[in-house]
């Protein structure tokens, strides 16, 4: 998989990883760019960047109101069973959220 660099101006303007799942499910203009770095970092080390990952899905198929489960089902899977707590619980409510507005399910308590 090609490493995609994300241009300045999607990035967090604080420069903390921990908002990049939310700045790009919110503002990046295209959804293949967005899931590529969701991509880059679902399975960061810190658990914040990884839940809110996780939130930028719901964030970004909203906003594009599109649901490819190519590109989601292997991230929210990750985040399904990922060891921390937090991520799990953001996963089973983006598989709810995107069960209840594009029909599709994923698994977790949805």
């Amino acid at each position: 998989m090609k490493t995609y660099r994300p241009q300045a101006s999607y990035r967090p303007e604080s420069g903390d990883l921990r908002t990049i799942g939310l700045a790009y499910g919110m503002n990046c203009p295209n959804y293949r760019q967005v899931f590529d770095v969701f991509r880059a970092y679902h399975d960061h080390p810190d658990p914040v960047v990884r839940a809110n990952v996780v939130l930028g899905i719901m964030y970004a198929c909203r906003r594009f109101d599109r649901c490819d489960p190519r590109l989601i089902k292997p991230l929210l899977m990750h985040g399904l069973r990922d060891g921390e707590r937090m991520v799990r619980d953001n996963a089973e409510t983006v598989a709810a959220d995107l069960k209840f507005c594009f029909k599709v399910s994923f698994g977790g308590k949805s």
